[in-house]
């Protein structure tokens, strides 16, 4: 290109063939042999981009390929599937036994919120907030006036406490040893108040010994998202079925909205800050983190929708009700997160044929609105559609400007794109209806009013169900929807509305498996030093990949802090088992392990390896409280010491011997 002032500026080569090293490469050739692997769908490679982000690389003097892979979708049922499955099974339950196990949890066992982390903060969700959640889920299931109770993953009590006094017989199971001991011990104290109360140390899908039909209400609280598959779930649903009686239900609590999974990333990642979101991170590079997000989340995630069409599955005839959460507190619980009804053997109320139907847009309406239509009681019954939810609009508008690259210049004291995305949060908030404002029109009007997700919807709306009372306070008619209103399609498509919680795991397993066959069939130079697992290659609008919106995969280590090499053979370790377990090419002894990427089933792999490599005990806290490779070695060689401290004069000498040359600390 000829500047305007006469001066001509090199772009680059319009094929794309670089040069590393002195060797001139073409990448479409590298493209072609990983699109090959049996396990990948898409690739693209390139040459990393030079400081002034000019170029693919060729007048950088340090040069690197970085090629980008996108896996393809492994069935559940799949053999590689079905091993990290059980690999997360079981890595959960380390998580709860080391949760529950710490003396700590002892000191309240009626309200034990132990490993309850907030996904924004890191940490411990403030009990105030706790106890809201609680006492608005035991209301929730009260309402539904249980007596013969099965409780699957009842943990350490917390509804098993304040609703077995108002039932005739309940079981609590649950795989966590830990759990069972705290819940073991408040039983005691409520003293012969709960002496019709079991508890059962099994997994979620044992069922053995139990009667058929002999439980009205099965609860499964904040427990599936802890399910490694789908079919995990279904397997537990079917047994669970098989016990209920006619006109029972199943009540999973707290399940995580598949719908709304980008939008509560997006959340998360603007409520850590500039350590997420720096400020010259661009949209597209931000749509990238987002991906990656979704493809590292490890835990089950379902859309309303899934419930409706178990009825394919489940074949018993009956209704479901997807409820939003109650609570006044804004978290991740209250704003992603629902509540799923199954009701067996009783058909769906219809509204009568007098009923009003709605829109919230289409309409006009507003809270006053409503509050005026519903205050005569004129009506049987009004659903309102299509309203807007204040804790989530925010979030799903940013989420939709972001992905059509339609975010508007907004004229505000912070104008990064962290700054822009929290105004539009703003503007969607505006004009949105906080659900619990909706609720409270029930102490103002002759109507019973429940607030339902949509089965399939990711815009964040909600409808309202208002049905007038009779005299003597009971609803004319019930709540409730069909199982059999979203058509089957071939294949399993019950798959199809939930995520895959191995798939994160799968790919960082692929990654070496995938470098080791490049390097079969190419020299190391043609072999990329980077490679970056995407769910999806960013596309332009003509539907060819768009190479300039794929995400920088930087050099790995925490953001905003300066690399520190690991400084002694302790930390070597730790670091290199960091950077196997978390796919980083390079980690410091000062990273963050939890910055990094790294969570509770992460954490249960290093502490496993770990042990192997130092032949220590090390607690599974111990990653949360120290979080750095140097302040884990800091404390593992603490450890050293103490048992070395212990041994007699020749079993030091026999260590020492053994450890000649191995270890100089």
């Amino acid at each position: 290109r000829r500047r305007a002032d006469g001066a001509i500026e090199y772009l680059g080569r319009i094929d794309h063939q670089v040069k590393i090293r002195g060797f001139r490469i073409e990448l479409g050739e590298i493209e072609a042999r990983l699109c090959a692997h049996p396990h990948v769908q898409q690739a693209v490679v390139a040459a990393e981009m030079n400081d002034a982000g000019k170029g693919l690389g060729w007048d950088a003097k340090n040069e690197r390929l970085i090629a980008y892979i996108v896996p393809k979708a492994l069935r559940s049922d799949d053999l590689p599937s079905v091993l990290a499955a059980e690999e997360m099974l079981t890595q959960w339950q380390t998580v709860f036994e080391a949760a529950y196990g710490s003396p700590e949890i002892t000191k309240n066992p009626g309200f034990n919120t132990a490993g309850w982390v907030s996904s924004y903060t890191g940490e411990e969700i403030p009990a105030a907030e706790m106890r809201e959640w609680v006492e608005e889920t035991v209301s929730r299931i009260k309402s539904l006036k249980p007596r013969r109770v099965l409780e699957i993953g009842c943990g350490t009590g917390l509804l098993l406490l304040r609703l077995a006094p108002f039932c005739e017989r309940y079981i609590g199971m649950d795989f966590s040893q830990a759990a069972l001991r705290s819940a073991a011990a408040a039983i005691e104290q409520e003293g012969p108040a709960l002496v019709h109360v079991k508890l059962l140390h099994r997994a979620a899908t044992d069922f053995s010994g139990l009667e058929q039909k002999s439980f009205d209400t099965i609860i499964l609280n904040s427990v599936i998202q802890y399910f490694p598959s789908v079919d995990y779930l279904l397997d537990v649903l079917e047994g669970a079925a098989q016990l209920v009686e006619p006109g029972g239900r199943i009540f999973l609590g707290d399940v995580r909205h598949f719908g709304l999974l980008r939008a509560f990333h997006l959340s998360a990642e603007l409520e850590k800050g500039s350590e997420a979101i720096p400020p010259g991170m661009t949209a597209a590079e931000l749509r990238g983190l987002l991906d990656l997000r979704l493809l590292q989340e490890e835990e089950l995630v379902i859309e309303p929708a899934f419930f409706a069409a178990l009825g394919q599955r489940l074949k018993r005839p009956g209704a479901v009700e997807i409820l939003l959460k109650r609570g006044r507190h804004s978290n991740e619980m209250t704003q992603f997160r629902y509540d799923a009804i199954l009701h067996f053997d009783a058909a769906a109320s219809q509204p009568a044929a007098e009923a009003v139907h709605l829109d919230w847009i289409g309409d006009d309406l507003s809270l006053a609105k409503l509050r005026s239509l519903l205050a005569d009681g004129q009506h049987q019954c009004v659903k309102v559609t299509g309203v807007p939810n204040r804790r989530v609009a925010g979030a799903v508008r940013a989420v939709k400007l972001l992905a059509n690259g339609e975010l508007p210049d907004i004229p505000a004291p912070d104008a990064t794109l962290a700054g822009r995305l929290r105004s539009l949060w703003a503007e969607g908030c505006a004009a949105a209806v906080d659900p619990e404002d909706v609720w409270g029109l029930v102490d103002e009007s002759p109507y019973e009013i429940e607030l339902f997700w949509p089965q399939e919807s990711s815009d964040g709306c909600f409808e309202i169900l208002c049905i007038r009372r009779e005299g003597d306070g009971r609803p004319l008619c019930g709540f409730g929807k069909t199982f059999t209103n979203v058509p089957a399609s071939a294949g399993s498509p019950l798959h199809a509305y939930a995520n895959n919680p191995a798939q994160g795991r799968l790919a960082r397993t692929l990654v070496p498996k995938i470098r080791e066959y490049l390097l079969e069939m190419l020299p190391d130079y043609m072999v990329p030093g980077r490679f970056v697992v995407l769910p999806s290659l960013p596309v332009t609008q003509s539907g060819k990949v768009d190479r300039m919106a794929l995400p920088k995969p930087g050099d790995g280590g925490s953001p905003g802090r300066c690399y520190v090499a690991p400084r002694n053979r302790t930390e070597e370790i730790i670091v290199a088992t960091w950077a196997e377990v978390l796919g980083e090419p390079r980690v410091g002894a000062h990273d963050n392990f939890f910055e990094l990427g790294g969570h509770s089933l992460l954490a249960t792999q290093i502490v496993s390896r770990l042990r192997k490599a130092f032949d220590v005990e090390i607690p599974l806290r111990l990653i949360f409280e120290k979080p750095t490779p140097a302040g884990l070695a800091e404390a593992i060689e603490a450890e050293l010491v103490q048992i070395i401290d212990a041994m007699t004069d020749d079993e030091a000498e026999r260590l020492l011997e053994a450890l000649s040359g191995v270890a100089d600390d």
